[in-house]
Formats: C-alpha cells, sequence, structure tokens
C-alpha cells in the first residue's frame, strides 16, 4: 500500500475536530497571559517577603533608608503587576461578553 497524503479537509482541521476561530484563539492567549502574570505576582510576593526578612537580619550596618530601599522596589513592581492583572481580568471579561452569543 504506500503513503497516502491526507485530504485536505483533513489537513485543515486542528486537534479539536473543528478549527478555533480566532476570537476564541484570542480569549484563550488572554488567559495565557493572565496565569504567567499571577505567577509572576505570587513570586514577586515571596520574593518580598524574603528581601525583608533578609533586609532586617543580614543588614545591620547599613542605613536604615536603603535596607528599605530594596523591598519598596518590590513592592512597587508587585503592585504594578497586580494593576495589570486586574486590566487583563478586566478585558477577558469584557471580550467574554462579545462572545456569549457566539457558537
Amino acid at each position: 500500500m504506500g503513503f497516502k497524503p491526507p485530504s485536505r479537509s483533513r489537513r485543515m482541521r486542528s486537534s479539536f475536530g473543528r478549527k478555533i476561530d480566532r476570537t476564541r484563539e484570542y480569549y484563550y492567549s488572554l488567559f495565557t497571559v493572565l496565569v504567567v502574570k499571577i505567577v509572576l505576582f505570587l513570586f514577586l510576593w515571596i520574593l518580598f517577603a524574603s528581601t525583608i526578612r533578609i533586609m532586617r537580619t543580614s543588614f545591620r550596618a547599613v542605613p536604615s533608608f536603603w535596607r528599605l530601599a530594596l523591598p519598596g522596589v518590590v513592592l512597587v513592581m508587585n503592585s504594578f503587576i497586580g494593576y495589570h492583572i486586574y486590566k487583563n481580568i478586566k478585558e477577558i471579561v469584557e471580550y467574554g461578553k462579545g462572545l456569549r452569543g457566539k457558537p
């Protein structure tokens, strides 16, 4: 029997049995970005807690301002990521309302 290439209609199908349209693909990518941001957010909270612990115990000779600077920078970065998570969730909700009527 030899090699028989798949038909064109079979090649066009995805693993789900039908092709995912671009709107749903965008919706899924929003969820992927949200998960990545939440993981980064949690990592930064752990980093913030550990920098406060390190700065309290290890660097007694360093002035107080500089001991608080590094945790402050991490906290600002974390709040920035938190704001972007909020915006991403808001975009998912707005985009999901538009997808509600689509099959």
